[in-house]
């Protein structure tokens, strides 16, 4: 018998969420969307921290800035993937670059801009949360697909700073790639 409480129970009630960014103010935000949802949630500001949480207790929901330190969400993304293969990845951003969007997406993680709003925090969640895995376990696009998207990249000669970025992801997600025998 469904009780009426139970009809205003998230979906995501009793799940697991790590969050990590570098700002406080977009954290404490975060986490009150995630919490009153039903989420327990993990917070950290530093990719040490959140990388040694992710292998110690992968969790089912992450939520990660794209600048952290030398790596970024998307290594944080790639890390829970192969820990939890079916893990909600959100990475945010104050700026668009259509590189890091493609590949969030070609690992099944959500892309969206800061500020966000509790509805496009909990959209993007489910969104992510949607996405099969392949039958090997891996999302998205194959290897030489993101080495060649690596090297258009580099070749458009963007700002210093993103080229740095874009080649850091491809490198680490190739890594990772051996890593794993994809």
């Amino acid at each position: 018998m469904v009780k009426p409480s139970d009809l205003n129970a998230s979906p995501l009630a009793g799940m697991s969420a790590l969050v990590v960014d570098p700002d406080g103010d977009a954290r404490a935000s975060y986490v009150a969307t995630l919490v009153a949802s039903g989420l327990e949630t993990t917070v950290t500001d530093d990719f040490s921290a959140a990388r040694s949480h992710l292998i110690a207790h992968p969790p089912a929901v992450l939520v990660a800035e794209i600048r952290l330190e030398r790596h970024n969400g998307l290594h944080l993304a790639l890390l829970g993937r192969m820990a939890r293969p079916r893990m909600a990845v959100v990475v945010t951003s104050r700026y668009f670059d259509a590189f890091v969007q493609r590949q969030a997406s070609a690992i099944g993680a959500e892309f969206i801009l800061k500020p966000l709003t509790t509805t496009q925090l909990l959209a993007a969640v489910y969104r992510s949360l949607l996405i099969e895995p392949n039958a090997d376990g891996t999302i998205g696009e194959s290897l030489s697909e993101l080495q060649s998207d690596h090297y258009h990249a580099l070749s458009s000669r963007p700002d210093p700073r993103v080229r740095m970025r874009r080649r850091n992801i491809a490198t680490f997600l190739w890594l990772e790639s051996l890593k794993r025998g994809v």
